[in-house]
């Protein structure tokens, strides 16, 4: 009996002391949690608008608390408080955590931190910003542009450091681009091949379209004719109010199909909506002019929120091309 006894006991006071020490190691965690320097950090958030799809709000979290939502295409600046250590930043699809973007960030200052969210309709894309170091070198570098350096530029859009690009004002016109870093993968054409656009043609019939400059503008009748530039081969495009379709091919890379998709709604000032119907499959593609009333250049946009560039094509040899295809309709 006695043995029974000392055991017992012995195995309360075990049980007693490692309660005891794994309170002492929690409260010891916990101070150090509080007494952890904390600093002032400011979270700026920029989503990137889409135009057609996926243009949902997002909720945003950090160390899985929620701090506040973000209108899509809006930008909005965080301000909070955290320790020093690593956190993780966290943006999701409103009322849903099946739809997310997951950063972690380095807090020991200070600091304030910049991202570019990006929603599409498997995720949300979280890219951090850095901005540029100036340098004294970069401050003194004279600012006077070489008129000799850019005489005969009139193409529309460049490329910056990032390989962005970056489109001028409105008013000016849209000519073709040498660099093809911003065509859709694939969409491929011969350099050689690429002729600028004759922006004077007002009265005539243009060469990629069966409308005059001003009709063409309205971007609601009429057939035109763009396809991609750079590479081997090349995308096209061919948008024909007439018939109310639009057709999609290549040339170059050995196919011998061409999509024909009724449109849905739209003309190309706003937004001209065309439907792939795949058995139990479907999938909207957008396309538009990228800027209002300037008929040269055409922007498609998938439903996942990623844009590509597309530029004239002579219609008649577009139209050639198209004929020599088997039609699939969609």
């Amino acid at each position: 009996m006695k043995k029974i006894f000392s055991v017992v006991f012995l195995t309360l006071t075990v049980l007693v002391l490692t309660a005891c020490n794994g309170g002492k190691s929690d409260s010891q965690d916990n101070s150090e949690t509080d007494n952890a320097p904390k600093y002032s950090i400011q979270l700026e958030l920029n989503c990137v608008r889409n135009l057609l799809f996926s243009k949902y709000d997002l909720d945003v979290f950090v160390d899985g608390n929620k701090i506040g939502k973000l209108d899509h295409g809006a930008t909005r600046t965080f301000s909070l408080e955290l320790v020093e250590g690593t956190h993780t930043l966290v943006a999701a699809k409103e009322g849903s955590r099946t739809i997310d973007g997951t950063i972690d960030f380095a807090v020991s200052e200070d600091s304030k931190f910049m991202y570019k969210l990006s929603c599409t309709s498997q995720q949300v894309e979280i890219e951090e910003i850095i901005e540029p170091e100036a340098t004294t070198e970069e401050s003194t570098v004279e600012t006077d542009t070489d008129s000799s350096q850019t005489e005969g530029r009139d193409y529309r859009e460049s490329l910056d450091s990032d390989g962005l690009i970056i489109i001028p004002e409105e008013g000016e016109s849209d000519t073709p681009p040498t660099d093809s870093s911003n065509n859709h993968s694939g969409d491929n054409a011969d350099n050689s091949q690429t002729e600028l656009l004759d922006n004077d043609q007002s009265e005539e019939s243009l060469y990629y379209s069966t409308n005059d400059r001003e009709t063409a503008k309205k971007g609601n009748t009429g057939v035109f004719a763009y396809s991609s530039i750079g590479g081997t081969y090349s995308n096209y495009w061919v948008i024909d109010f007439d018939e109310e379709y639009v057709y999609r091919f290549a040339e170059g890379n050995g196919d011998g199909t061409c999509d024909r998709l009724k449109i849905d709604s739209g003309d190309l000032n706003t937004v001209l909506i065309i439907t792939y119907h795949d058995g139990n499959n479907e999938w909207s593609y957008g396309l538009h002019f990228k800027r209002k009333n300037l008929p040269d250049a055409l922007i498609l946009q998938e439903e996942s929120g990623f844009e590509y560039t597309y530029y004239p094509a002579d219609l008649n040899s577009a139209l050639e091309i198209r004929d020599s295809k088997t039609i699939t309709d969609y």
